[in-house]
């Protein structure tokens, strides 16, 4: 049931809305995130208020006061690496975001959009080293691009090289946590390696309990596989 397909923007879209809906994400920032924000903006000491703008993200992940904050604290803290994470989490939340125009030069990102189409196009034509070449285009003008990681799973996984399609995947799965599609291809990537095998029943068990249902043949061979292992492991 692995195929190799062009990331569906529409889809895409669909599940960043199911997924925040199951986290009760508010279109703006949540009451204690707005305290910490507040506090972070307040104190005099620049690590104090990278520490409440961290926990500021981690109540609010994908809001642009919250991530814009957190980048700005970063900065006034001396920790570029933050930062440029920062930025680069909200301009892949959020590619229109106008607030991006006030990121500092180094940490803006070109588009992927034209390697993205070019990939999608070598993909229809069934020329999967061309699409392979526009994907690690795009990975290089933007690197948060989950849509170019996610094509890379597939074509690594079709070329044999199992290593380099986890390797994506778990990238992946650190831009834009816990989304079924890629928590299904974590689980089937870990599965098949016998020493990962509670990674694969935990990526599993969260790719069910998201309840993503636009695959019910998806979801009908992991909950075969976790049935299956629940009784090899009985005692």
């Amino acid at each position: 049931y692995l195929r190799v397909a062009a990331p569906d923007p529409e889809a895409d879209a669909r599940m960043e809305r199911h997924i925040a809906e199951l986290a009760g994400v508010s279109e703006g920032p949540c009451a204690a995130a707005a305290d910490h924000i507040r506090l972070s903006r307040a104190t005099s000491s620049p690590a104090e208020a990278l520490s409440l703008a961290s926990l500021a993200v981690q109540e609010d992940p994908i809001g642009t006061e919250a991530n814009v904050n957190y980048a700005e604290r970063a900065m006034a803290a001396g920790n570029a690496d933050i930062a440029r994470s920062a930025w680069l989490r909200l301009a892949h939340l959020d590619p229109t975001n106008p607030a991006l125009a006030t990121a500092p030069a180094q940490f803006r990102i070109k588009s992927a959009a034209p390697f993205l189409e070019k990939a999608a196009i070598a993909i229809g034509s069934g020329n999967l080293p061309a699409a392979k070449t526009q994907y690690d285009k795009a990975l290089e003008a933007d690197p948060t691009c989950y849509e170019a990681l996610h094509g890379l799973v597939g074509i690594l996984y079709g070329q044999g090289d199992a290593a380099g399609a986890l390797k994506m995947a778990e990238r992946a799965n650190q831009l834009r946590p816990n989304r079924p599609d890629m928590l299904f291809w974590l689980g089937c990537l870990y599965a098949a390696d016998p020493a990962r095998k509670a990674d694969a029943i935990r990526a599993y068990r969260l790719y069910l309990q998201h309840g993503w249902k636009e695959n019910p043949d998806n979801v009908a061979s992991v909950r075969d596989w976790l049935e299956k292992v629940e009784k090899e492991d009985r005692p």
